[in-house]
Formats: structure tokens, sequence, C-alpha cells
């Protein structure tokens, strides 16, 4: 049973990264796209656009560090306990 919980949390949380990264990439084309094709678009919504990116990347890079010292830690208690 929690084993079968962890997984689908696992699951969930993969799902949700591959949700982030999706949103990133489509932030991206959608200013490429429109610094080509719009006139009216400017170098400032761009740069505001990026900004947004740019925080989504972060927010994504903060998450993984912590996955990984999650993991770590829980792969110690299992080293500890196994002892």
């Amino acid at each position: 049973m929690i084993e079968e919980n962890f997984e689908t949390n696992f699951l969930v949380h993969q799902l949700y990264r591959k949700l982030t990264l999706v949103e990133v990439e489509k932030k991206v084309i959608e200013i490429s796209c429109s610094l080509m094709n719009d006139e009216i678009y400017s170098i400032e919504d761009a740069v505001d656009a990026l900004m947004q990116v740019i925080d989504l990347i972060e927010m994504e890079r903060q998450g993984i560090t912590s996955d990984i010292e999650s993991s770590l830690k829980k792969t110690e208690k299992v080293v500890t306990s196994s002892q």
C-alpha cells in the first residue's frame, strides 16, 4: 500500500515536471514567433516574457536539487537501517 502510494506520488511529480518543461518550451516558441511576425511585439515585451521563462527554469532547477537531496537522505536512512 505504501509502495503504491509512493509510486503514484512519484508519477504525479514526474508528470508535473514534464508539464513545467513543456510550458517553458511553449513560452520560448511564442516569444520567438512574436518577435519574428509581430511588429507590435516590442523588445520590452520579449524581455518580460523571457524573465518569466528564466523564473520557471530556476524553479525547476530548485525542484530538481531538492529531489536529489531528498533521495540522498532516503538512501542514507535505508543504508543506516540495514546495517
